[in-house]
């Protein structure tokens, strides 16, 4: 599950091009002046050009289509507390059903949002390999 994204935290965007992105990456992109951070959920092909459904991780519904012309970028780690988190694109069983209990109630994400920031990050499940120390 993506880990809340605060305004402290920091993105690390990977500049890509469409065909380098898949369902269940986080991509960056920019919407009505707006950058919004969001996981695709699907993909749907129309005039030869690929649009992206995009949903947050806690958001009830997804969003409206991405064009290929709103896509920034993927996002690669959230740094958060001088840590890169790394983005998942393979959800575990227990994240899928977190995210779907989040989204169909909003105590249960505000608790776990509560929750995500007051515990330190070592003892949070996450592994070795998706919490690096970040340089600079």
């Amino acid at each position: 599950m993506l880990p809340a994204i605060w305004p402290s935290d920091t993105l690390v965007v990977e500049r890509v091009s469409a065909d380098q992105v898949k369902v269940g990456e986080v991509v960056l992109v920019r919407r009505n002046g707006r950058l919004c951070a969001h996981r695709i959920v699907s993909r749907e092909e129309n005039s030869g050009s690929p649009d992206w459904i995009t949903q947050g991780d806690a958001m009830p519904m997804p969003d409206p289509p991405v064009k290929e012309s709103e896509l920034l970028g993927r996002v690669n780690y959230v740094i958060r507390d001088g840590r890169c988190v790394a983005m998942r694109s393979k959800s575990s069983v227990a994240a899928k059903l977190t995210t779907k209990v989040v989204r169909r109630s909003f105590i249960a994400a505000r608790a776990l949002v509560y929750l995500h920031r007051t515990i330190p990050i070592s003892a949070k499940s996450e592994t070795r390999e998706s919490v690096l120390q970040c340089q600079g």
